[in-house]
């Protein structure tokens, strides 16, 4: 997962993946790894836990389209979810800090 911060006078939060692998869990290319956008832009800080949650499902289950897990509840989630380890990016907006980066990588 990678949470990147950039100043704003608005907070705002959107959730990407980073695809590193295929379907058969092979390693892509540098030149070949996608970032899709995952979530809408979010403004209510409610509302993210959710979409964090439905990115790592989808991560977890490459068997199955991502934008099916745009629509699912968490009971729905828990059933889908096993797999990979391609990256989710976070990136909110959050007023009053200063620009940063943060990764952790398993």
């Amino acid at each position: 997962m990678q949470c990147t911060m950039t100043r704003a006078e608005e907070w705002t939060c959107e959730v990407e993946i980073e695809w590193r692998y295929d379907n058969q869990h092979n390693e892509l290319d540098p030149v070949n790894v996608k970032r899709t956008a995952f979530s809408p832009i979010l403004f209510d800080k409610s509302h993210v836990e959710l979409w964090i949650r439905r990115a790592q499902a989808a991560v977890l289950a490459p068997h199955r389209s991502w934008d099916d897990f745009t629509r699912m509840t968490p009971e729905q989630m828990k059933a889908a979810a096993k797999g990979d380890i391609d990256t989710l990016h976070f990136h909110a907006t959050p007023s009053m800090l200063p620009s940063a980066t943060l990764r952790r990588r398993n």
